[in-house]
């Protein structure tokens, strides 16, 4: 992270903001959150204090350098918008309002009215061609990509990263924004509490980006950028990866206050392959579990879904967890068409995809990587220069979507 952000040098937040990890994201998020209470206030001097004591801020950074320099770009950020606050607000003060106030708020509601009109009429007609779009796509799925979901249906599960808004997210059981949204598959509590904790171990979408990127995870997203590619796919199996400790006694202290004790100190990790049967309920379901990770990225024309509407650039990372057999089965379809990897996910949570599918980048280039193949294989550059570090541009594993 930190060659990355010297060497280009970002000039916003939301450029260093997607190579953080998962605390760093929450932290920056926290940190948000907390500015937009502040800037209605206009408390900047409030913030600042408020700001020192947040606990996500705290803990969200493990070295002190880029939690300094993350915290110099989000200041610009915030700083930005309480002028931006402050200049609206005196234009606002130029402006002679006329007629009496009755007659403003009439027009006001008149002009309320209108609008609704338009976005009902916009929306009906998006949900209409939606629809068509569906069915046409349902009647052309071949008889082994039916049989495939099918099977997705009965025994997989999904969890998405993406923004979403004030209110989808307290439906599932977060906030608004960058959040991770869990299928709404009844497989009970147990099998949920799994999927959490290995999304907070980092197993999933983390270790997904890092299998799609190798050894060069700071400077992806500017590489899919540079070659136009605008989502990634890969497959790989599904493991729970916990430390594991051993007791040892430690002397403390300085002579005659010394003494010893017992401490924990970590060996190793330990990895456990998931099976399938621990996230769709169903124990006698003792398949190998596999997750084909769905990435795509954001762009400067689709936005975040949050309150203040103001940020662009709106990732969509999922994790489709399946059995490894219907896993296999569905990515060779998802590399002769990458679509299909939406079909799965509408199949998992179509509530979801209703809503993020209109709203995320069409795809043009897609970076498809099959489980046995090291990302590497795909790149070129000097490795020994970091920014020269690009994608081959004849890559068999680089498709065109026509």
């Amino acid at each position: 992270m930190k060659e990355w952000s010297l060497e280009n040098n970002p000039s916003n937040i939301d450029e260093v903001y997607e190579t953080l990890d998962e605390k760093g994201r929450l932290a920056v998020d926290s940190a948000r959150q907390l500015a937009k209470q502040f800037l209605e206030k206009n408390d900047i001097k409030g913030l600042k204090e408020q700001l020192e004591s947040l606990e996500e801020w705290k803990n969200g950074f493990s070295d002190k350098s880029l939690r300094k320099e993350v915290g110099k770009l989000l200041s610009a950020e915030i700083k930005r918008q309480f002028q931006e606050k402050k200049e609206v607000a005196q234009e606002k003060g130029k402006v002679k309002k006329p007629g009496s106030v009755a007659q403003i708020f009439e027009a006001s509601q008149r002009k309320h009215e209108e609008l609704e009109k338009m976005l009902k009429k916009d929306r009906d007609s998006a949900v209409i061609a939606r629809q068509e779009l569906d069915n046409v796509y349902e009647s052309e799925l071949s008889q082994e990509q039916r049989e495939i979901l099918e099977g997705v249906g009965k025994r997989g599960r999904s969890l998405v990263y993406t923004s979403v808004s004030i209110k989808f997210g307290p439906s599932r059981g977060v906030t608004s924004g960058f959040q991770p949204i869990i299928d709404k598959k009844e497989a009970g509590s147990d099998s949920n509490d799994l999927l959490k904790r290995l999304n907070k171990l980092a197993s999933l979408t983390n270790e997904g980006v890092g299998k799609l990127s190798g050894r060069y995870t700071g400077r992806f997203f500017t590489m899919m950028a540079e070659a136009d590619i605008t989502a990634a796919i890969t497959i790989m199996p599904l493991t729970e990866k916990t430390p594991t400790y051993e007791t040892v006694e430690e002397t403390k202290g300085v002579w005659p206050f010394r003494k010893t004790e017992k401490v924990d100190r970590q060996t190793g990790i330990h990895e456990k392959q998931i099976a399938i049967g621990e996230l769709n309920g169903n124990n006698e379901d003792d398949e190998e579990a596999y997750t084909i990770v769905y990435f795509v990225k954001g762009t400067d024309k689709n936005g975040y879904l949050e309150p203040d509407g103001n940020r662009m650039g709106n990732m969509f990372s999922a994790d489709i967890i399946l059995p490894k057999s219907v896993a296999q089965k569905a990515f060779l379809q998802i590399q002769k068409n990458p679509e299909f990897a939406k079909e799965i996910l509408k199949k998992l949570d179509p509530e979801l995809m209703q809503i993020q599918e209109d709203i995320m980048p069409k795809a043009k280039k897609v970076f498809i990587l099959p489980e046995e193949v090291p990302a590497e294989v795909a790149f070129d550059g000097d490795t020994n220069n970091y920014s020269s570090i690009q994608f081959k541009k004849d890559s068999p594993y680089i498709k065109t979507i026509k």
